[in-house]
């Protein structure tokens, strides 16, 4: 097998399979460590990837025909191909769009959508074995930042939880504490199903640690993506598990956060800041508080949507549209935001036609997920949903090329 060659001409081998496979690590691994520490070193990924796939097949590719194309096409499994759809969505949109700057930004950060799908279609078969081995490296980097950051968080710990009393974000280096905490949760829970099914130790070790640092970190997106990811599991393994141990976990699902929020301090204190922020959005003041904004936005987001329910804005168009209604209905929030949905957000920016399209392309990679059993794949959807339903993900660089690339990572067969 690690015989193979991929070759640029009949007569002469460029690439073995098993060196291709190294690369692959080696990118992976870099990948998941730049999520972490800057949005750039992704590009850098991406970038060196599409360049190693161009060169290798390039005499492939250019032989191609329309004909040739289609038959790719239809050989393409559905959950990569589930992204390319979602790309499209943006691609199209243009038609739709005036502010042809933003919807190129839009365009830009979506890439991710089409090229990763594309790269991992015609990576070799073999770079799955190497799953474990690089999982296992990520949440080793994952682990070492997490703790990291816990420590230097207990270093001024009087610091971390005045920020977290205020709504504020714990500091990372990359200064994005949601795509932080979700992306370790997303790791966590990927890591213990495969930690569990293959019986290894270290991503099962390595992915509980991760789940307990979740707690301390107390980030709520990230929470909410730990936990339907552990029900998601817990469902899964049914049929497999006798009834005590079924009866034990429902059990631990329910009395562990339970007692996290009632001795974990800095959880306790988002808890009670979640509570004064919805005390807050009840007595109407919404100005600059976390759960009042993201209500303002959802408000924002279908307004926009019953004004333009066929098509919506258009996507160049939706950060105009968005930053117009507040001017408008909420003049005292000095920060528009674009809503905290990503359906909410595709609603409002490609219609009920955009809308139905995404999520009927979710639901069709979670079925393909679950009917070949790849329930890695279909807990990384499960987890992308859920970050969905709190965020727009998708508008964001960091957030898109996660998603793009750990789904597709997944998907490969």
């Amino acid at each position: 097998m690690w015989l193979t060659m991929i070759r640029l001409n009949s007569t002469k081998p460029w690439l073995s399979v098993k060196l291709l496979c190294i690369i692959h690590f080696v990118l992976a691994v870099f990948f998941a460590g730049m999520l972490l520490f800057t949005k750039y070193g992704t590009s850098v990924v991406l970038l060196t990837y599409v360049a190693l796939i161009l060169v290798i097949f390039r005499d492939k590719i250019a032989e191609f025909g329309w004909r040739s194309w289609l038959d790719q096409l239809s050989r393409i499994n559905p959950a990569l191909l589930s992204l390319v759809v979602i790309f499209f969505i943006t691609l199209i949109g243009f038609w739709n769009s005036e502010n042809a700057s933003h919807w190129l930004s839009r365009f830009r950060i979506r890439l991710p959508l089409l090229a990763m799908p594309v790269i991992f279609y015609y990576l070799p078969s073999e770079v799955k074995f190497w799953k474990p081995y690089i999982l296992k490296c990520i949440l080793a980097i994952c682990v070492g930042y997490t703790f990291g950051v816990l420590i230097n968080s207990w270093w001024d710990h009087a610091f971390f939880i005045q920020r977290v009393v205020a709504g504020s974000s714990i500091q990372t280096p990359m200064q994005d504490h949601v795509r932080f905490a979700q992306f370790i949760g997303m790791m966590s829970i990927v890591g213990l199903w495969e930690g569990i099914r293959l019986k290894d130790s270290f991503i099962t070790v390595g992915s509980v640690l991760l789940a307990v640092a979740l707690h301390f970190i107390a980030v709520r997106s990230g929470l909410l993506i730990l936990y339907i990811g552990l029900v998601s599991i817990y469902l899964l393994k049914w049929r497999e598990i006798s009834w005590h141990i079924k009866g034990l976990v429902f059990i631990s699902l329910i009395l562990f956060p339970i007692i996290a929020v009632q001795n974990i301090e800095s959880l306790k204190s988002k808890w009670y800041y979640t509570k004064w922020d919805m005390s807050q959005l009840k007595a109407g003041n919404v100005s600059d508080y976390s759960d009042g904004g993201r209500f303002v936005s959802y408000l924002v987001g279908w307004d926009i949507f019953k004004k333009n329910p066929l098509f919506g804005v258009g996507p160049g168009d939706m950060d105009d549209v968005v930053k117009e209604s507040y001017r408008t209905q909420f003049p005292e929030i000095k920060e528009a935001k674009q809503p905290h949905n990503q359906f909410l957000h595709t609603a409002a920016s490609s219609g009920i036609i955009g809308l139905l399209i995404f999520s009927f392309v979710l639901f069709w990679s979670i079925n393909y997920a679950f009917q070949n059993h790849n329930y890695g794949l279909f807990l990384i959807i499960i987890c992308s949903i859920c970050a969905f339903m709190v965020e727009a993900s998708l508008e964001t660089a960091r957030a898109t090329a996660m998603i793009a690339y750990f789904w597709s990572f997944w998907a490969k067969d």
